[in-house]
Formats: structure tokens, C-alpha cells, sequence
């Protein structure tokens, strides 16, 4: 759903499930599950992603805005934890290293 005014909400994604998170960054707003989907107009039109390929479910999107920026997507299914990282939000990559627990109060990784 997407709103210009909070008042009145248009439907623009009615085939994508649900998803974890969003993030925005580099003027790109980009939804997490499985995979992902971007919008760069702010939320008028919406472009499938790529994949994750994460292999458990995912939680959490954020974007760190250092050097060029990056969008963090971490994963979760028991007791293992995964992380992926992009630069733009569609082409994903494993991440070598992670922290112990994740920024800003949300649940460790």
C-alpha cells in the first residue's frame, strides 16, 4: 500500500506475498522475503529483485549509508543465522563476516 497523503492508500503490490522488512537508500526503496522487490519512484511502481538466496527466513532489511551504500538482509532458522549484502538492492552476495548482534535493538544474528 502506498499513500501520498496518509489519508488515502492505493494498493500496488496484490501478487507479492508478504515481506519481512523494507529499507530505503540511494533513493531506492527495496522489501525483503525470499526475494526482493524495488521501487525507485517512490513507491509507485514496483520491480521484482533478485533472490536471496539466503535458504531460511528472512528477517530484517537495513541500509548502511557508508562509503557507497548497502543494503544488509540477515536470515534465520534455529539456531543458524545467515547475511546477505547489496550494493543495489538486487544482486545479493553472502556476507564473510557478521556481528554478534545486530544494530539498533533489533534480535542478534
Amino acid at each position: 500500500m502506498r499513500s501520498t497523503d496518509l489519508e488515502a492508500w492505493d494498493t500496488v503490490l496484490t501478487e507479492s506475498g508478504s515481506f519481512a522488512d523494507i529499507a530505503f537508500g540511494n533513493g531506492r526503496f527495496v522489501a525483503n522475503d525470499g526475494r526482493t522487490m524495488s521501487s525507485d519512484d517512490l513507491g509507485m511502481t514496483w520491480a521484482i529483485g533478485g533472490e536471496l538466496a539466503i535458504g531460511m527466513n528472512t528477517r530484517s532489511i537495513d541500509f548502511a549509508p557508508f562509503g557507497d551504500g548497502v543494503f544488509v538482509v540477515t536470515g534465520e532458522s534455529g539456531d543458524s543465522r545467515s547475511l546477505v549484502t547489496s550494493p543495489n538492492g538486487i544482486t545479493w552476495s553472502p556476507s564473510a563476516t557478521r556481528p554478534d548482534v545486530a544494530p539498533h535493538g533489533k534480535s542478534s544474528m
